[in-house]
């Protein structure tokens, strides 16, 4: 990744990310503010979690429905 692309403004925040306030990619990224450089790891790190959340809620859905496919045989 570029230098300049590490840093970016906050109107460009949207249109990269569509959105989010954290890149999925892994790369680190910082935002640059007027008033300072604001750094995003935390959003990241709350996407992380968020995703291992979603991950073992869809382990559970899927042992309940082997559980039923089992039942049904």
């Amino acid at each position: 990744m570029k230098e300049e692309e590490k840093i970016l403004r906050p109107f460009e925040l949207e249109k990269k990310w569509h959105g989010f306030p954290w890149p999925l990619d892994g790369d680190p990224v910082d935002i640059l503010w007027k008033d300072g450089l604001i750094e995003i790891e935390a959003f990241r790190e709350l996407a992380r979690l968020q995703l291992d959340v979603h991950i073992q809620q869809l382990k559970g859905r899927l042992e309940i429905a082997q559980k039923v496919q089992e039942m049904l045989k």
